[in-house]
């Protein structure tokens, strides 16, 4: 997510000249130590560290004993805060002593979060960060407020935070989405942690005067402050008797395919049934020419079919593979092919990605790969070509500087053979005609299709 891909113009279109804010969005808090304890952790893979992105400050500053602005967008590793920690924000009573900074993006984004992390020995741990929106430009006129992301309750007392890291979370709970076509985020840090003496002090509304038993208005102090982008990732599935009718069609380019990347099972398994004369896990990945599954089992649906292990129902899983690279690559989806003439046909992958390593720490989760609904019945796809697609509706990118794609393949027909009509979670393995990556090396320069909204644009997750 922090590497700049050049981008593109393919067709000009106007954006929405109003910011898309979600009628949902909500303050919580929560405080941990160590911060290894935290729910969520510093990361810095969020938009505000993505190269493209501009930080700085429009009104106000730094208070002079913590001045170093830059240390709020400096994690350089998911858990860390990053070298020098934190930055404080100047003392005063609000609005005079505001401290007002943007995040300026390079193309518009998908705001999900804005997380405000804290800790100190006193009220400047207590956090009050506005958020405001634009998608037009940086002028004070463009900016349609969001909402608020505060640590802590108004009147509270700091005890209960000292030695605590701090995080403050203004997010969706319905949609994970607080502003759309975003290219300018304003923050305005607004001084609420009001000191009693030394060491102690309340959460007090900004603007409060200061008056008896207080004797300070002081600013935040912050080792991070993160913009995540929202997740808009989907599965989406088609199906048709004739292959070539599908609108997705299987690749024989794709990255599973290409030179350099090594695909291995890592537990589960082929089915073992004797009738399956090749059921090999390599023809999930042996498409010869671009529209054509390849060679699969000659004695499953259509002779192109791979069939996955039946596992007993209490251990849905049937087969787990990896995908590795040797090169950092950009995921832009994940495909599966199916068909058979039962619930076979359903099929259901959990995606994983890597960025590190093959290790069981090292990946994320994506999403499902997957056709059909669950309860579906089979009557309106049997014997036909089936395919399920992971994507992201927002620029078509799952994952950047990816070494390793992980699938988790889980039965969805029932293994007593009770059931052989719907799309159910259970044991029993998928009929399988084609695994494809699809994606690209990293760095590139190139045109990304039109059909995303003609702004072409790549971007790390």
């Amino acid at each position: 997510m922090k590497k700049l891909i050049t981008k593109m113009i393919l067709v000009s279109f106007i954006l929405s000249l109003s910011v898309a804010v979600q009628a949902a969005v909500t303050n919580v808090y929560t405080y941990a130590a160590p911060l290894s304890a935290l729910t969520i952790q510093p990361t810095p893979n969020d938009l505000a560290q993505l190269p493209g992105s501009t930080n700085l400050i429009v009104k106000g500053a730094m208070h002079a004993a913590m001045p170093h602005f830059e240390y709020l967008f400096n994690s350089d590793a998911v858990g860390s805060y990053g070298p020098g920690e934190n930055a404080l924000f100047q003392d005063g009573i609000s609005p005079d002593f505001d401290t007002a900074f943007h995040c300026d993006f390079d193309s518009p984004k998908s705001i999900g979060e804005v997380r405000v992390f804290t800790h100190w020995g006193d009220a400047r741990v207590f956090s009050w960060i506005d958020v405001w929106a634009s998608t037009t430009g940086t002028n004070d006129g463009d900016y349609a407020y969001v909402g608020t992301a505060t640590l802590g309750e108004l009147g509270q007392a700091n005890a209960v935070y000292v030695g605590q890291e701090c995080l403050a979370r203004l997010y969706d709970p319905d949609d994970g989405v607080i502003a759309s076509d975003v290219v300018s985020l304003m923050l305005v840090q607004k001084c609420v942690g009001y000191g009693i003496s030394a060491g102690v002090g309340d959460k007090l509304a900004p603007g409060t005067p200061i008056e008896a038993p207080y004797v300070s208005a002081s600013g935040t102090v912050s080792p991070e402050i993160d913009i995540i982008e929202a997740v808009t990732i989907a599965n989406e599935n088609f199906s048709d008797f004739v292959l070539a009718s599908l609108p997705i069609q299987p690749q024989s380019d794709d990255l599973a395919q290409s030179d350099g990347s090594t695909n291995y099972i890592v537990a589960g398994g082929m089915h073992t049934w004797a009738g399956f004369v090749s059921n090999k896990f390599e023809f999930l990945f042996n498409s010869p020419v671009d529209g054509d599954l390849g060679v699969g089992d000659p004695a499953t649906v259509g002779g192109t079919q791979v069939l996955l292990y039946d596992n007993v129902p209490e251990n849905t899983l049937t087969m787990e593979m990896n995908c590795d690279f040797t090169a950092p690559k950009i995921i832009q989806e994940v495909r599966v092919f199916s068909l058979a003439g039962d619930p076979r046909l359903f099929n259901y992958g959990e995606v994983y990605y890597s960025t590190t390593g093959t290790n069981a720490s090292d990946y994320t989760y994506l999403d499902a790969v997957s056709f059909g609904n669950w309860g579906d019945s089979v009557d309106p796809y049997t014997n036909k070509y089936c395919v399920a697609r992971l994507y992201d509706t927002a620029d078509g990118i799952l994952a950047d500087n990816v070494t390793s794609i992980k699938i988790t393949f889980r039965g969805v027909m029932d293994t007593s053979w009770a059931d052989l009509t719907h799309k159910v979670a259970s044991g029993g393995g998928s009929a399988i005609g084609e695994v494809d990556i699809i994606g690209i090396p990293e760095p590139a320069t190139l045109l990304v299709s039109a059909l995303l909204l003609g702004l072409a644009f790549l971007r790390r997750r």
